[in-house]
């Protein structure tokens, strides 16, 4: 009987075969592949999000000047922002019909060595050749 417990004990094994091995290490494989797939698919919208973003806020910024008056719109094609030359802006203005309004469309490209990116906002707004400029001074407040 000693025998034939000393030769199930030396069938009994410990460890892991070969098979399951390369089983576990293709289940990490493909995990980790995925998640690196995850990673940069999230890289890429949180790129086209900040584009996005500073895409609209330009936008805005001339929408807002054009307002107001710092900026006529007649010179506004083609021209670069102050702060980043990479960034560039002009605007449309397009009447609207049967009505005094105008369809204004600021339009703002982003230019980098891959390509260029444009994003374009569009308003409608009332003419401002009866507004004063924020230049010029109010006659009504002497």
């Amino acid at each position: 009987m000693p025998k034939f417990r000393r030769r199930t004990q030396l069938l009994t094994r410990s460890g892991l075969s070969l098979i399951e091995v390369l089983m576990a290490l293709a289940v990490f494989g493909v995990g980790s592949a995925a998640i690196l797939h995850c990673v940069g698919a999230a890289q890429r919208t949180g790129g086209r999000a900040h584009f996005l973003n500073e895409a609209v806020l330009r936008s805005k910024l001339i929408h807002g000047q054009l307002e107001v008056g710092v900026l006529a719109a007649s010179q506004s094609s083609n021209r670069v922002f102050a702060d980043d030359p990479r960034w560039r802006w002009s605007v449309a203005d397009e009447p609207v019909v049967d009505t005094p309004l105008v369809r204004r469309t600021v339009t703002v490209v982003y230019s980098i060595a891959s390509g260029k990116q444009s994003f374009d906002l569009t308003r409608i707004v009332a003419p401002f050749a009866s507004q004063p400029s924020v230049l010029e001074p109010d006659p009504r407040r002497r």
